[in-house]
């Protein structure tokens, strides 16, 4: 059986995309080195991507895809302009609820929002973003084929 992956997310995805192809050959792989026969991976990456416009931008053709696994890296530009984080933790819920139940994805992983140390976002924005990692990590370990990516050494 052939596994499909989406990648969905905001500039880290549109650029992670740019970069492996621009790879030479032999180490440009946008399969993430499965062969076709064993998973097909699709981008969906988009610079300045909000939780909601993703809906908008690419949920009918994650729809026709139909992946078995989802990859998420978003929430860092709504906390960026403001939304609360409980309130994107409820709607970041509500998306992968939509995911598993009508897409039937198997499996959602979301990527921890990294923190932000550019002086254009608000001085407290990262208090902001602990708070939705940790609500985050608390809700989906109680969710069956539902994890939450912690990036290794943040």
């Amino acid at each position: 059986m052939v596994e499909k992956v989406a990648v969905v997310g905001h500039s880290f995805i549109k650029h992670l995309r740019t970069f492996v192809s621009q790879q030479p050959a032999e180490v440009a792989d946008l399969n993430f080195g499965f062969a076709a026969d064993q998973a097909i991976v699709r981008w969906f990456g988009c610079g300045g991507l909000h939780l909601d416009n993703m809906k908008t931008l690419f949920w009918e053709d994650i729809q026709t895809f139909a992946p078995d696994i989802i990859y998420l890296e978003l929430g860092k530009n709504d906390l960026a302009h403001g939304a609360v984080h409980s309130e994107l933790k409820d709607r970041m819920l509500n998306l992968v609820t939509s995911l598993r139940r009508e897409i039937n994805v198997q499996y959602v992983i979301v990527g921890q929002v990294l923190k932000m140390y550019s002086g254009r976002y608000p001085k407290d924005i990262n208090v902001a973003v602990e708070e939705y990692n940790r609500s985050m990590y608390c809700e989906l370990t109680r969710r069956a084929n539902v994890y939450l990516w912690r990036h290794k050494g943040l």
